[in-house]
């Protein structure tokens, strides 16, 4: 923090994720109205690094995205094949590359003048479903998923949807 205060940034704008919120059997809803409650290492890290930037910069925007998916991203191409797959009924929580830079250009751009901003775009149907259809239309082979045991998931909603 240093470093940016020495160069008096004015605008910041910080990159989290979604992982700053729990899993759960029920398949919570969280918004931009929630409080983070990451239990992970990696979520708690994030949740202290929000906490971080808010403290020096006030006005700093915080954008949590869903997984990254477009181009030749596409998590379907390392579950194809794969057997066991846990949390069919999960909802997916994924957000297109081009949403994503859509919704950080009118940050920039002083066009969605929020201090927090979720940045999930994709249906939010099951896993299986989601995975399924996306091996289906890129011809791999399907994911097998586990019906069985407990299911943990969650719902990221935003407040802010763009017309993409």
């Amino acid at each position: 923090m240093q470093r940016v205060q020495a160069h008096k940034i004015e605008q910041v704008l910080f990159v989290s994720s979604t992982s700053v919120f729990e899993d759960a059997p029920n398949f919570p809803t969280y918004t931009e109205d929630d409080t983070p409650n990451a239990s992970s290492t990696n979520g708690k890290q994030l949740m202290e690094a929000e906490l971080a930037v808010r403290s020096y910069y006030h006005t700093a925007t915080i954008i949590r995205p869903g997984g990254l998916i477009g181009g030749d991203r596409n998590p379907v191409k390392m579950l194809s094949g794969k057997t066991g797959l846990k949390n069919p009924d999960a909802p997916v929580n994924l957000v297109n590359r081009d949403y994503l830079i859509e919704i950080i250009h009118k940050i920039v751009n002083g066009e969605l003048l929020q201090p927090l901003v979720h940045v999930v775009n994709e249906p939010q149907i099951t896993r299986k479903e989601y995975y399924i259809k996306q091996a289906i239309d890129a011809d791999l082979e399907l994911p097998q998923f586990e019906e069985n045991g407990l299911q943990i998931g969650k719902f990221v909603r935003s407040g802010f949807k763009l017309g993409l």
